[in-house]
């Protein structure tokens, strides 16, 4: 069973992907989400997909989490999207945070040897340009796999 973590999952790239992993839920265990704003919807899907981890963009959204779930290890904004990208328990990162918010977070993951890394982008100059520095440095930290898209 491959260990998922889902950087941007209450966005339209995330909640697709969701939709795989629940739809194929004997290959795939989700470790960790993030979302930034739509705080109601991650908690929805904190409910259905029980993550040992989430980063939340919002206070607001950070304070509803640990109330509703005071065991469960949440991060707050971009600093929570890099912890979850650091962790090491996990075998694929799918990082689907557009623009510069999620560089950290993607720079972070190469670190992690040995994970494979998706990084899906919506065409801003950040996934156009950036992969060919972190493709670099994945491949010196030895990661399985990096695939870059943009949508």
């Amino acid at each position: 069973m491959k260990r998922i973590v889902v950087l941007g999952s209450t966005g339209s790239i995330g909640t697709n992907a969701l939709e795989v992993i629940r739809n194929a839920e004997k290959k795939f265990k989700l470790v960790a989400l993030s979302g930034n704003k739509n705080h109601k919807l991650l908690l929805e899907q904190i409910r259905e997909f029980t993550p040992e981890y989430v980063a939340v963009g919002t206070e607001e959204g950070y304070k509803e989490i640990k109330a509703e779930f005071p065991n469960m290890k949440v991060f707050l904004g971009d600093e929570g999207l890099k912890e979850l990208a650091m962790l090491k328990d996990y075998d694929i990162l799918l990082t689907a945070v557009s623009g510069a918010i999620g560089i950290y977070a993607k720079d972070a993951s190469v670190d992690a040897v040995g994970k494979d890394i998706v990084i899906q982008g919506n065409g801003d100059s950040s996934t156009n340009t950036y992969p060919i520095g972190i493709y670099a440095k994945s491949t010196i930290a030895g990661n399985n796999e990096i695939k870059v898209t943009n949508g």
